[in-house]
């Protein structure tokens, strides 16, 4: 499973997509085993979306600490588009992209109310 997570994360950093045929061949181990093994050493979720998860991950990591577009960040975290990074953003943390990013944006202001000097 260490060599799962890890082949899966080395994808995921270089924009390549893997599929669970993939990953099989590459463990060498029956793709139908892994299917069925996966949800239980990974946060019971089955490959698929497991790997939406983690590019969504990578995405809130990109719209925190770039100036990336949401198109660009789409793009960086292998989504075809904007509209279908939007919709699985939303399915994933429950608010599009826009509307988290406004929302880090807010929580950058102090207990006083006061922006930091970062954002005068």
């Amino acid at each position: 499973m260490k060599e799962l997570k890890e082949l899966i994360q080395d994808h995921l950093d270089s924009l390549f997509s893997l599929d669970l045929n993939q990953v099989a061949q590459v463990l060498q181990i029956n793709p139908s085993y892994l299917s069925r093994e996966f949800s239980r050493h990974f946060e019971d979720m089955n490959y698929g979306d497991y790997i939406r998860v983690k590019r969504i991950e990578r995405a809130e990591e990109l719209i925190l600490t770039s100036d990336y577009s949401l198109t660009e960040i789409a793009y960086l975290t292998g989504f075809s588009d904007q509209s279908h990074f939007t919709r699985i953003f939303k399915q994933v943390k429950g608010c599009t992209p826009t509307i988290f990013k406004k929302n880090q944006n807010k929580s950058k202001i102090d207990t006083k109310g006061k922006y930091p000097s970062s954002l005068r």
